[in-house]
């Protein structure tokens, strides 16, 4: 479907898209700085973080700071002559968007600029990221886009994350209670977040020693998804678990891929030490189907 104005896609540089579908894709990123060793590296389109983490090499000790609204207001203003839609994770899960919205509003029209606050971090992200720009790339109108974006927000994406000194996540999900917060301080306790794909907010599942082998039996977490579903697994010092959760949730998600990754830098403002995330997200044909459906909705509508 052909549009008066091309869609861009925007995003910023702490979201690991894959550096060929920057340039594939026409992805604008929005340089962000990584500080570590007290030096401040920078992710852009050029070095995007994907491949600055390897130049890194104690990517815990490393914090990735927000772009400032200044550059975002820029790329907006780039452009103007597109229909633009801006993807980042969502409030509750980092400080990233908050400088995008507070750019957007400073523009003259408001509403060249669409943001997508996205339930989920690391290659969640940048999943969605890839999948708006090929849509874009294909000629879907900025509103399909956006209902493609919507309907997998919320039917078929899921974020866990499983960590040991989680106190980031535990300051994102707001707990408060002491009992919780020393114990996260104790040798050996992991805790299990998911994020709730309706209002973005990070909850704590449960939190006790060796909790990752019971990741195995733990089905309900993934039970209300709508759609056959692949996955993705990122992990820093649970290689063992990840591989051993790639050959099981086959059988729980009804999809048949899972890839394992090893951590990346993306994940380190809200993790330190040992973490497996797993975002899991519709399979091919069903993204397809979920494309089909929004871009008849906006002819319906239009």
């Amino acid at each position: 479907m052909v549009t008066d104005k091309p869609v861009r896609i925007v995003t910023d540089g702490s979201v690991a898209v894959r550096p060929g579908s920057i340039a594939r894709f026409n992805i604008t990123v929005v340089p962000c700085g990584v500080t570590v060793g007290g030096k401040t590296l920078v992710s852009n389109a050029d070095l995007p973080i994907a491949q600055l983490a390897g130049q890194i090499k104690r990517p815990a000790g490393a914090k990735i700071r927000p772009p400032a609204y200044g550059d975002f207001l820029q790329a907006y203003r780039q452009l103007r002559q597109a229909a633009i839609i801006s993807i980042h994770g969502a409030p509750e899960l980092g400080e990233f968007v908050k400088p995008a919205r507070l750019a957007r509003n400073l523009l003259p029209q408001r509403d060249q600029v669409t943001l997508f606050e996205a339930p989920t971090i690391g290659l969640g992200l940048a999943f969605l990221v890839e999948i708006a720009a090929q849509a874009a790339e294909r000629g879907d109108s900025r509103r399909a886009v956006r209902l493609m974006l919507e309907r997998i927000r919320d039917e078929g994406l899921r974020t866990v994350i499983l960590a040991q000194g989680a106190g980031e996540l535990l300051e994102r999900a707001g707990v408060t209670d002491r009992r919780y917060r020393f114990k996260a301080l104790l040798p050996g306790v992991e805790a299990l977040f998911a994020v709730d794909p309706a209002s973005a907010r990070l909850k704590l599942l449960a939190q006790e020693r060796n909790l990752g082998t019971s990741l195995l039996r733990r089905n309900d977490m993934f039970g209300d998804l709508a759609h056959p579903c692949d996955a993705m697994i990122v992990h820093v010092g649970y290689e063992a678990l990840a591989q051993a959760l790639a050959n099981r949730l086959p059988d729980v998600l009804g999809g048949k891929q899972i890839k394992v990754y090893a951590g990346g830098l993306d994940m380190t403002p809200y993790v330190r030490g040992n973490y497996l995330a797993i975002i899991v997200h519709p399979v091919l044909q069903v993204l397809e189907q979920i494309e089909r459906f929004a871009v008849r909705m906006d002819r319906i509508f239009k």
